[in-house]
């Protein structure tokens, strides 16, 4: 049972994801060794716990809003590192602005004084 219940979670991140048949069978009798080798009757509650939040997110992550905002997330992040790493590098006066999904690295003159 718990072995299905783990291959049914996964299950929520998409048809790729779906275990078949063998795949099942496999899990289950993998699942029921390891319960009866360390003599447990289930999975411990921090598990089950994870499992229930792990279906929550996984549905969600799909979802085109979801999508979109993971995507904007990992753009900003990766402002956040390229401006990182032209400080470290000694280039602060560098702007790091996005164009149509790309990063660009536009260059400051340094001001005449």
């Amino acid at each position: 049972m718990a072995g299905r219940a783990t291959l049914q979670v996964f299950g929520m991140f998409g048809a790729e994801w779906k275990a078949d048949k063998e795949e099942m069978t496999m899990v289950e009798q993998s699942m029921g060794d390891y319960f009866v080798a360390t003599q447990r009757q289930d999975f411990p509650p921090g598990v089950a716990l994870l499992m229930v939040f792990g279906t929550f997110v996984g549905r969600r992550l799909t979802m085109p809003k979801t999508q979109s905002g993971l995507q904007r997330l990992k753009l900003r992040l990766a402002v956040w590192m390229v401006k990182r790493k032209l400080r470290k590098s000694g280039r602060a006066n560098a702007r790091v602005e996005i164009h149509d999904g790309e990063i660009v690295i536009v260059e400051d003159k340094p001001q005449a004084g």
